[in-house]
């Protein structure tokens, strides 16, 4: 999606992380897919589990979405890591999955807390160089 002309472009894809809320680059390695989806399995699914009462009483912000926002937030991780190919990229199944009615509204959600401890067990050898990286992407987006 951010290619020009078949090849990578940081200019593209920073203005598609910009059109998401996501930090830009410097340079490829600021922009590291495979890290953001390792950092996505380490911190998304637990929160939406620690969560999971309080943010299935409230009103999903998309009613043709999902049917609370604890639906909503597992729909969007699901549609996040297909489309950004995470399972190629960390070589990990998805653990979050969400079943949806006759219109698409995403209804409920289950996150296999099995495939996911395996999961983040399986990724703790990068985590510490993970963090770093993002602390040092952070580092210069505060300073720009």
């Amino acid at each position: 999606m951010t290619l020009v002309n078949g090849n990578l472009s940081l200019t593209k894809t920073n203005l598609y992380r910009q059109g998401v809320d996501m930090p830009t680059g410097n340079a490829y390695f600021d922009v590291d897919t495979g890290r953001y989806c390792r950092q996505l399995l380490r911190i998304a699914p637990q929160r939406m589990l620690a969560n999971q009462k309080a943010l299935s009483a409230f009103a999903t912000p998309d009613a043709g979405a999902a049917n609370s926002l604890y639906t909503f937030l597992a729909q969007r991780f699901v549609a996040t890591y297909q489309l950004l190919d995470c399972p190629t990229l960390v070589n990990q199944a998805d653990p979050v999955s969400v079943t949806t009615n006759r219109q698409g509204v995403a209804v409920s959600a289950a996150i296999n807390t099995a495939a996911l401890d395996r999961i983040v067990q399986k990724l703790a050898a990068q985590k510490a160089e993970d963090d770093e990286a993002d602390s040092i992407q952070r580092e210069r987006q505060t300073t720009e």
